[in-house]
């Protein structure tokens, strides 16, 4: 009898292997609505708490709008079975969010798992642990968010998780949040908020071009700010020194 992916070194653990086949994922109009909103801005509007770390940045620039609900997959450091398993599960518009807890030494796909993805109509993905042939991923315009590039692949043993909540970039996401990045980095909205958010965001001018930002409210604004920040300063006792010696 084959031993074939059975085999493994040292102890197995006991829990870890689970796939959740499918989830609650939002209107499409919903993610949709964040398809051309100014990063930044849903940025202040999630808060902090929300924004991916900025150690995970963009595969490659420029790189399209990564966009989607999320699909998520928590593998042990290194391993890429359970993302392999992902990439025929994730239905097209998810982004496929990897936990990989960091891993750099290995790489967690390449090239023929992106083509995968992308025939597959997958979004793209965001990765807290390292991938390789980036510029492979640039030809077919493939979005990712990563930690790092690493040449070696790992091994594909397991365990690992497929649409349970993971810990991605300091955020924990669960399955269907909302995940929006760009060369600004990467946010998630989460499912439950993603209506407040995106009529929130729906307020604020897009500010994609040059020509779309209101130069003389901003300058009005930044003027307002500064007295305020004057008297904050005021309130404390703030020491004024004329010059340096």
């Amino acid at each position: 009898m084959s031993t074939q992916g059975s085999r493994f070194e040292g102890l197995y653990p006991m829990v870890g292997l689970k796939i959740v086949k499918t989830f609650q994922r939002p209107d499409p109009a919903l993610v949709e609505a964040f398809r051309d909103r100014f990063l930044p801005d849903i940025a202040d509007c999630v808060g902090v708490l929300f924004c991916i770390d900025q150690s995970l940045r963009p595969a490659y620039t420029p790189m399209p709008r990564l966009l989607g609900p999320a699909f998520t997959v928590r593998v042990p450091p290194g391993d890429n079975l359970m993302v392999k398993k992902a990439l025929h599960m994730a239905q097209p518009g998810d982004v496929i969010v990897v936990d990989a807890r960091g891993h750099l030494d290995w790489c967690l796909g390449g090239a023929g798992m992106t083509v995968v993805a992308k025939q597959r109509g997958i979004a793209g993905m965001l990765v807290d642990g390292a991938y390789r042939d980036i510029e492979q991923m640039r030809s077919i315009a493939f979005p990712m968010i990563l930690k790092g590039v690493a040449p070696a692949t790992g091994p594909k043993r397991g365990p690992g998780m497929i649409n349970v909540p993971v810990h991605c970039g300091g955020v924990v996401i669960h399955p269907g949040d909302i995940i929006v990045g760009d060369v600004e980095g990467a946010v998630v909205v989460p499912r439950d908020a993603a209506s407040l958010v995106a009529r929130q965001v729906a307020t604020k001018p897009l500010k994609v071009r040059a020509e779309d930002w209101d130069w003389v409210g901003a300058v009005e604004a930044d003027r307002e700010r500064d007295q305020y920040f004057d008297s904050v300063l005021a309130s404390r006792n703030c020491e004024y020194v004329e010059r340096a010696d």
